[in-house]
């Protein structure tokens, strides 16, 4: 009995490690140094990454996500980013999921984001989608959501 006990305390520590580190809770909530990567090698596997490129502000979408274990409320506004100076491009790579609220007078701008590189489904949905499909844009098979880090 004392060795069930055991592996079931140890499995339980191991699975409640592992939700606070996918969702970058607290003692896992701080990050390293992004690496610069190129818009079209931005990949879902990596893990901090910084790319610099144009972002189109077009298509206004933010969520809000309520406060939770640890964690204080969080809205997050998003934005593709495309090549430097590319205003015309439609196919999205990149989704940038960004806690600063872009602009409200700008339809493009030159940015430089650090962030963690995601699939999109961990903060993206499909009303959302549908907002940007329904304004012109596109979606690349594989594209990447970058997630900014949050502000200390």
């Amino acid at each position: 009995m004392g060795k069930l006990a055991c592996f079931f305390a140890a499995l339980l520590i191991i699975l409640i490690s592992y939700f606070l580190w996918w969702n970058r809770l607290p003692p896992f909530d701080g990050h390293g140094e992004a690496v610069d990567v190129a818009i079209s090698e931005v990949d879902a596997a990596m893990e901090e990454v910084q790319v610099s490129g144009t972002a189109h502000l077009t298509v206004r979408i933010s969520r809000t996500w309520p406060a939770g274990f640890l964690r204080k409320e969080r809205t997050l506004f998003f934005f593709p980013l495309f090549e430097n100076k590319d205003t015309s491009g439609t196919r999205i790579q990149v989704m940038v999921a960004s806690d600063a609220a872009p602009d409200r007078l700008s339809s493009f701008e030159d940015l430089t984001i650090a962030g963690w590189a995601r699939p999109p489904a961990a903060r993206m949905d499909s009303v959302s989608e549908q907002a940007f499909i329904d304004a012109g844009y596109t979606f690349a098979e594989n594209y990447t959501l970058i997630e900014t880090f949050e502000p200390k």
